[in-house]
Parts: structure tokens; sequence; C-alpha cells
């Protein structure tokens, strides 16, 4: 109420400092609307208050697992592909991948079976992998080796179940992932293993039934120098057995990881600088997609553009793999030639041995054959030592740190934040209805609104007459001097006498911007409260084509005006009236071409020539916006009055008419708000009314009976 008053006064002192719209202008908009702004506001706040009482209550339950890059070993053994050493490069793009892991539908399909079979077949998020997936919300910590697998749901014990089984789960399956390719590079040699022991065992043989046919006792003896030779090509032959035998069983890792699509994990045991620069870039590439689409829709062109990227450094590592797989084979190629060349040298050694000795040669190569594949026996058999151990003593690099327990209390609706987030959407949008009522509904309807929007002076208000007073009209306020109604007349009265900024007042027009606002009252009011200070008032009625101020007097209407721009003299035109010191010029009878006739010098010369003989001529005027008579009036007045009636003409209209008075330099006093509602104003008006205004009485009568109190 106290900054309605300070707004109020603001208005009248600074109402005419013609600036820009400004932070004040706002706060007075808001002044304005405040019904408006309080209603829509606490609106939204009774809408949050429901929601947050109405709303589902949701818990979250959150597992913490631990994810260690080294996968633990009791045992320390070569691995045929060492994922733990790419992790530590692409730390980011593993954990990432580990992400996405706990999200595949294969994870989740697993979690629902364990779940339905542990007695939950009836909650519908079991029903669908899709529904877990909306459910599920995994990230890891920062700077951590930690992962939160948390799940919302309705119910807190249910929620702390399916958070435990997806840790769990997703321990096995990662664990079952550690030992697939040390299981099957096991496989594989195994096989080997069985072939070789074929071998030996046939070659045992034919070397027994070898001596047994020729006879043969010893044949040890014959050609040391050759035997050492073979031997050493021998040797030499087993050890590129042996590294064909590894790069066989590295390549066929390798192609099994290239069938089931695993590029990426593939390129961790590929020791190519390309693909060390292409796995660090396809990691910042999962990285930054993975966060536009956290923050963008599928459609957006920064997350189509990181999709697209992901897609050419996927392709590039995809052909580099490829690349080193080939060299792979070309390797292989390349120890199969050795194979064949010392192989070749074995044939001519042994052709050289059957040159030497005709009788050992045969046993000799039966011998050398045994060898070739005890020592290529040997050594399938000590890797294939080594990878048994790895994949019995591989330990899984997940582990689960806290279970997930059923939380106390829910997580949604968030109260606090809802509260605070509906007060400030209650703020703004009680601030967008007060500025979008105060648009839409433009008409004037307080003091505020003139100073805003009209940049003109406020002059004041005068209260609306009802009831049994109304039909005093506008002489109201001379039958009741001590009424609001008078004392605001007074007040307005009061601004247009003592302007510091300006001479003293000896005409004044008043008009409005169209009809039925009250400007004929207004100069009859004006009229008998000047008369009330001694002056002498003439008060003019230049509304020629609708003259009223005769009605209100209760005279004739001519001769008036129109009769002395006929010929007729002006004393026998003016009327005194029944209000002491007010005289009235009456509009007298209709002419043709008003507006040229008040626009004569004629005009003038009887305003002069009235001048001499009244301190005070007060003009009603036509309306400024419907015809040009005001307009034209105001070049021969002090000032203009401007009237406007409350809740009646848009702030267009007034401007536009106010516009048409400043262009021809009319001076504009101020705006005198007419036909106020002071008792629905609540806390402006009738406070107003009950400090200001109630002061004085409306009748002797109450005089008497404060008298008799």
């Amino acid at each position: 109420m106290v900054a309605w008053l300070g707004a109020v006064k603001v208005v009248q002192q600074d109402a005419a400092d013609n600036v820009g719209f400004g932070i004040q202008d706002v706060w007075r908009i808001l002044v304005v609307q405040r019904y408006t702004a309080l209603i829509v506001a606490a609106f939204v706040m009774g809408a949050s208050i429901v929601y947050n009482v109405m709303a589902t209550r949701v818990y979250r339950a959150t597992a913490v697992v631990q994810l260690s890059i080294m996968a633990g070993q009791e045992v320390k053994s070569e691995k045929v592909v060492d994922l733990d050493q790419y992790n530590r490069w692409n730390r980011d793009m593993f954990t990432l991948t580990q992400l996405e892991v706990i999200y595949s539908r294969a994870l989740r399909e697993e979690v629902l079976a364990r779940y339905v079979a542990a007695g939950y077949g009836d909650d519908p998020i079991a029903s669908s992998a899709d529904a877990l997936r909306g459910v599920m919300h995994v990230q890891g910590r920062e700077a951590t080796e930690l992962l939160d697998v948390a799940v919302e749901h309705t119910d807190p014990e249910r929620a702390a179940v399916l958070a435990n089984l997806i840790a769990e789960v997703y321990r096995e399956l990662n664990l079952d992932a550690l030992r697939d390719s040390a299981r099957e590079a096991k496989q594989w040699i195994g096989d080997q293993l069985l072939e070789y022991e074929k071998r030996i065992d046939l070659t045992t043989k034919e070397m027994a039934a070898y001596q047994r046919e020729h006879g043969l006792a010893d044949v040890d003896q014959v050609s040391t120098t050759l035997s050492a030779r073979m031997l050493a090509l021998n040797t030499a032959l087993a050890e590129v057995a042996t590294e064909r035998a590894l790069l066989g069983s590295q390549l066929s890792a390798h192609e099994q990881l290239y069938r089931r699509g695993l590029y990426a994990e593939l390129a961790r045991d590929i020791d190519s600088p390309l693909v060390v620069a292409l796995t660090d870039e396809y990691a910042r590439a999962v990285t930054a997609h993975a966060r536009l689409a956290a923050r963008y829709g599928e459609k957006h062109p920064e997350r189509m553009y990181a999709e697209a990227e992901l897609k050419r450094i996927e392709t590039e590592l995809k052909k580099e793999v490829e690349e080193a797989m080939r060299g792979e084979r070309a390797r292989l190629e390349v120890l199969d030639a050795n194979a064949t060349r010392i192989s070749t040298e074995i044939d001519g050694g042994n052709e050289e041995s059957l040159q030497r000795q005709q009788v050992g040669s045969g046993y000799q190569q039966l011998k050398l054959e045994l060898e070739r594949s005890v020592a290529f026996y040997r050594s399938l058999s000590q890797r294939n030592d080594e990878l048994d151990l790895q994949a019995r003593t591989q330990l899984n690099n997940v582990r689960v740190i806290d279970a997930a327990t059923v939380p106390g209390g829910p997580i949604s609706p968030n109260i606090p934040y809802n509260m605070a987030i509906s007060l400030v959407v209650a703020l703004a949008g009680g601030i967008a209805a007060a500025f979008l009522r105060e648009f839409v509904d433009d008409r004037v309807s307080s003091p505020l609104e003139i100073a805003t929007w009209l940049r003109v002076p406020y002059l004041g208000h005068v209260p609306r007459i009802e009831g049994e007073n109304a039909g005093q009209g506008a002489l109201y306020t001379w039958r009741n001097p001590n009424s609001t109604a008078a004392e605001a007349i007074r007040s307005i009265r009061t601004l247009l006498e003592l302007d510091p900024g300006r001479g003293p007042l000896r005409r004044i027009l008043v008009t409005s911007a169209i009809t039925a606002e009250g400007k004929t009252g207004t100069s009859v009011r004006l009229s008998v409260a000047f008369a009330r200070l001694g002056r002498r008032v003439l008060l003019v009625d230049a509304d020629l084509r609708r003259p009223t101020v005769h009605r209100l007097f209760e005279i004739e209407r001519a001769p008036g005006l129109s009769e002395v721009f006929g010929g007729t003299p002006i004393v026998d035109a003016i009327v005194p009236s029944a209000v002491p010191n007010v005289h009235v010029l009456p509009a007298g009878t209709w002419v043709e071409g008003a507006t040229e006739v008040l626009a004569s010098e004629r005009m003038l010369e009887i305003l002069d020539l009235v001048q001499q003989d009244y301190d005070l001529i007060v003009i009603d005027s036509p309306p400024s916006m419907m015809i040009a008579d005001a307009a034209i009036l105001s070049r021969g007045v002090d000032g203009v009055v401007f009237v406007v009636r409350e809740h009646t003409a848009s702030r267009r209209a007034i401007q536009e008419a106010l516009r048409s008075l400043q262009k021809v330099g009319a001076t504009v006093l101020g705006v005198v708000l007419n036909a106020v509602d002071v008792d629905r104003r609540g806390s402006s008006y009738a406070y107003y009314r009950a400090y200001g205004y109630g002061y004085y009485k409306e009748s002797e009568e109450d005089h008497q009976n404060d008298a008799a109190k």
C-alpha cells in the first residue's frame, strides 16, 4: 500500500519527464496489474503443491562397482590378447565401453530372467528389457574406478533387488569375457597337440620297423658332423614351427575377434603407432558422442556429425586392423617359407647323408622327423600349460564394493526443488500475465498508466458520483463543496495554478480523445473551483456540434458563440450562471463549417475581447481525436487539460489525440482521470479517499453530527 502511494506521488511529481520506457515503468505496470500477477502466481504454486502431493513416489537404489583396468592374475603369463595394456592407454574409452556393456540387451535379459526367477514376475518391468533400460542409471565417478549402478522404482525393495542383480550379472559376464581369448587359444593348441602326438607315435613305429627291416643296430656313429648340422637345422625348424604356432594362435584369436566385429578390442593387442593413434581418437569420439547424445536429440546436427565422425574413425580403425592382420598373415607366410627353406636344407642334408651312409639314411630321416615332432610338441605343450594356467588363474576386474540397500526415502518428487522451481515459474508467469493483460487491455485505468504510456503530467483524478448525487451532474462540486469530488477538483486546480515552470493561466482548453469522457463536466467543475478563489471565470462552450453546457446550467442555448460570429454583441450572448463569479458563453445555434469558424481570426478576437473582463477563460471543446476543433482552439490558449475517463478510451486513441495537439504546438497541462471508482481500487484510490479526501465532509449535516459527538 505504501509502495502504491509512493508510486502515485512519483507520477504526480515526475510524470512530465518524457523519457524512454525504463525499469520504473515496469514497476508501475506490475503495481497496476498486481492482482493478475498474484492470481497467476497463486495458481502456479497451488498446482505445484497438488502435484507434489499427488505425484507417485520414486525410489533409487544404488550398487557401487569397482572396475579395475588391470585384470588380476595369481600367476603371470603371456596373454594371447593383452587387453590390460590397451585399457591403460584408453581409460575413458574403456569406461564408456563398459557402460555400454552394462546397458546391453543381453545383460538386461539375463537380469530379468533372474528377477522373474526370484519371484518378481508380477512387476511390469519384468516383461520388457526396454522397460528395465528406462529405470537404469549407470555412471562413473570422476577420477575413480567406481561405477554407480542405480535403479529407480516405485517399490524401494524391488529397486534394491534390480540394482544388485545388474551388478552381479555384469560381474559374471565380465569374467567370462576375460577368459574367452585364453580358452579359444587353448582349444586350438590342444587340437594341434593331438595331431603331433599321432605323428610322434607313427614316426616311432616307423623307426622301429625300419631298424628291424634293415638290421640296423646303431646308426648314431654315422657322420657325426652331418648329424650335428642336421640337429642345428632341426632345432631351427622347431623354433620356426614354434614361432609359427604362436603366431597362428595369435592370428586365430584375432580372427575370432574380427569375426565377432570387436575391432576396438582387437586393436588393443596390435602393436602399431597408427592403430594406437586411431584408438585414442576413437575414444575421444565415443566420449564426445556420448556427451552430445545426452544433450541433443537424434536429428540434431552436432549429434549427427559426431555419429558420422565416430563411424569414420571406426572404419579407419577397422581398415588398419585388417591391414595389421594381413601383416600377421604375411609374417606367417614368411615363417612357412622359412620352414620350407629349412626343410629343404634338411632334405639336402638327408640326401648327403644318404650318399654318405647308404645304410642308415632311412633311419636318420625318421629320427629327424621324430625329433622335429617332439620339439614342436614340447613347445606347444609348454604354451598349452601357460594358457591353462592363465584361464584358471584369471581374476575378475569387476568387484561389487557396496551392494544396494533398500532406500529410506523417495528421490521424486523432490519437493524443495519443485517448490523452488515453482516459485520461479510463478513469479515469471505472474509478471508475464501482468504484462500480457496490460498490453491486451490498453484502456487507461490508473495514474501509473498515464505516466508510463501517455508521457504527460498527471493532474489528478475525479471520483465517480453515484447514487442520489449522480443527478446533480457537473454542479455537484458546487452544491457539495466538502465532498471528495470537490476536493479532487481543488487539487487539480492547485497543480494548474502553482506550476513553477509556467506563468498564470488566463485561458484553459478542456478536451478529451473521444466522447463521453466527461470533458464538459470537468470544464464546469474547474470553472467552479477557480470561481471559489474569487476569480471571474468565463466558461465558453466551443463544442458547436454537440453543445451541453447550457443544459447543465439550465440556460438558453442561444444567443451564443455562433451568434457572436454572426454579429450579435458579445455582452448579449454571455449569461451569468447560478454559480457566483461564473459566466457562460453558450454554443448558440448550429452553423455550417464549425471548424472553419473556430479557425478564423474572429475567434481569437473574441477571446481577446472577453479576456479584459475575466480572470480566466475555460473553453469546452469537442473531442480532439475525432475532429480538429480542439487542435485549432489550442493555438489561442495557455494550455490544454486532457480528460480521460477510467476504463473508456484506449491508450492508442489517447496517444493519437495528444499527438495531434502536440503537432500544432499545444501545451498539454496534464491529464485528469475522470469517473474513478475509488471503492473498487481497494488499496490505492480507496486509501487516498479515506486518508485524504476523508478529511472533508459530504454535507453540513456531517459537521453537526461530529459536533454532537
